[in-house]
């Protein structure tokens, strides 16, 4: 293998050279990598292609999403609910209205051109993938990290979602590919293009996910880190500036904030709450989820108990924060990532935007311990090429076995290889529920009504009726206050699922109805599927209700049981 040109982008700071140091011969499984990387991506391919089914995998995030872009295409602004939408940022709303703009509407259950679109965006993050990774590493490696990148869970699942972790990902790698070929560009023209990739990647980003700030923070970090190791200050400080031009540009094109504010949006007054408070981080259990749930579930596929969990994402986060000797970039923005997951919280899909960076960390491990494996055990016959196959499946292989549950699922396929429809095994059939009453709901209630209810996202965008969840309407009241705060929101209907009063707000919506502050109208109730419907009056006074009777004698617990109780119960 001959060496990996060593590059430096005028804008964000990469490593000056030094002294190459010789790579280590290439053993079979590297060879084989690369010889097999066609079959390899075709069934990476096969594997996306055949997921897919047409139906919109029905989420309370991705409802909203369509929710807003329904609204700009009918000519009712940035709103959800008729208010204007502070929360999520706006990228994928303008596309979602693009789409339906270009193809027409979209089916509220059956988006099929803004599922084929996203599953466009998927190969072309893989394409864009592999091309960043042999900027900086040997081929092997670049098929390896492209391969595990598609073939993970997670982002094949964000294939086939409406969702921004996938084009978040895309936009960010095309910024970084743009950043690593702009030095190398040998003609203006290819010059030009890189420039563009940069701008048009950071546009993507930044409209997509809060989770650009990382990006931002890595690409600031690593110009500082340029104005004092390198001799090209002038444009380490132009990268500064740009980054600043993003920011400014930012906060005033963003719809969510219309007094042009950087904390504008939900998500900036939550971080800042946070960063004023970190006293109240619950540190321990942050990072006791991420090393043994949320960062090897991401990336082996399963979960990592005590101790071998944090012991395997300590290597993978070093081994990710290394990188910095390849690119600062890069290494940045694992350690922003990881610092903004330990103090937020994070659930598995957010490791998504650095996960090719991680694969690259982790292959360059396995490369190294099957390195010494081999200098170690002569004796053993392909000692190094078994030990790398081991790290390497570690990260692909629990993946392709959760693969084939997901494309199962996506068929209809239920336990025992039953088939059923999609809508009967998603969410274990709550779905066909959420539609049925959503259908009720257009057909009997106005257009403009408010409406109490459970999954308030999902059936306003199913329903085209504003729902609430009963919490929203009064959080942080007291209960004498509720018939005030119901009178001002003129809710005026409402369903629930009696047979499960614990999910969905049942208990608080039972309260409701048990302390009079609302009341059916006679004649107006109506069951689909087990979720009753009706129209409801306010009362202007609640009834108070008598906490249970404490029992008089302490009741039996499984400890206070005789032996022979217990034996019998158990």
């Amino acid at each position: 293998m001959g060496k990996v040109e060593h590059l430096e982008s005028p804008v964000v700071h990469y490593a000056e050279p030094t002294t190459p140091i010789p790579e280590p011969p290439e053993n079979r499984v590297q060879r084989w990598i690369v010889k097999l990387r066609w079959p390899i991506f075709a069934l990476v391919g096969f594997i996306l292609i055949v997921s897919y089914n047409g139906y919109w995998r029905i989420g309370r995030d991705s409802a909203l999403y369509r929710s807003v872009a329904n609204n700009l295409v009918t000519g009712r602004g940035y709103t959800f609910r008729a208010q204007h939408e502070h929360h999520i940022y706006p990228g994928l709303p303008y596309l979602l209205a693009g789409i339906d703009k270009i193809f027409g509407r979209q089916d509220p259950l059956h988006p099929r051109a803004a599922m084929l679109i996203m599953m466009v965006m998927s190969i072309l993050t893989l394409v864009i993938v592999y091309h960043l990774v042999s900027t900086y590493f040997p081929p092997w490696i670049a098929v390896a990290v492209t391969t595990g990148v598609g073939i993970n869970h997670d982002f094949l699942q964000q294939t086939h979602e409406l969702m921004t972790d996938l084009p978040f990902l895309l936009g960010a790698s095309m910024t970084m590919l743009g950043i690593a070929r702009l030095p190398r560009a040998a003609t203006t023209s290819r010059k030009a293009w890189f420039a563009v990739l940069i701008l048009l990647g950071a546009v993507i980003a930044v409209s997509m996910r809060p989770t650009f700030w990382a990006l931002l923070l890595a690409w600031i970090g690593a110009c500082f880190v340029g104005l004092f190791q390198s001799r090209r200050r002038m444009a380490y400080g132009i990268g500064i500036i740009i980054a600043a031009a993003v920011i400014l540009a930012w906060v005033a094109l963003d719809p969510r904030s219309p007094g042009h504010s950087i904390i504008g949006g939900r998500y900036e007054q939550k971080v800042l709450a946070t960063l004023r408070d970190l006293k109240d981080v619950k540190w321990e259990r942050n990072i006791h989820k991420l090393s043994t749930q949320h960062l090897p579930e991401f990336i082996f596929g399963l979960e990592l108990p005590l101790p071998w969990g944090p012991l395997v994402c300590a290597v993978l986060l070093t081994a990710g924060v290394l990188l910095v000797r390849k690119a600062p970039l890069w290494g940045l923005y694992v350690i922003v990532t990881a610092g903004m997951t330990i103090v937020l919280g994070a659930a598995p899909r957010y490791y998504l935007m650095v996960l090719p960076l991680l694969l690259v960390g982790w292959a360059t491990f396995a490369r190294w311990i099957a390195d010494v494996s081999a200098r170690w055990y002569r004796s053993i016959p392909f000692a190094g090429e078994l030990v790398l196959m081991f790290w390497l499946g570690l990260a692909t292989g629990p993946h392709l076995v959760r693969d084939s549950g997901f494309i199962l699922e996506q068929h209809g396929y239920a336990k025992y290889y039953t088939h059923k429809t999609f809508l009967d095994v998603y969410l274990g059939g709550d779905g066909k529920k959420l539609i049925a009453i959503s259908h009720e709901l257009s057909e009997r209630v106005a257009a403009k009504a408010v409406v109490i209810g459970f999954e308030p996202r999902i059936v306003t965008y199913l329903s085209g009726r504003s729902v609430f969840h009963p919490a929203e309407l009064l959080r942080g009241m007291r209960q004498a206050q509720w018939p005030a705060a119901l009178h001002k929101s003129k809710a005026s209907w409402i369903f629930r699922e009696k047979s499960a009063a614990k999910r969905g707000g049942g208990v608080l919506a039972a309260k409701l109805f048990r302390t009079r502050a609302i009341a059916p109208v006679p004649g107006t109730e109506t069951t689909t599927n087990g979720i009753t419907l009706a129209r409801i009056t306010i009362s202007d006074t609640m009834v108070r209700t008598k906490p249970p009777k404490q029992p008089t004698t302490r009741p039996a617990t499984r400890a206070t049981l005789p032996a022979t109780t217990r034996k019998a119960a158990h």
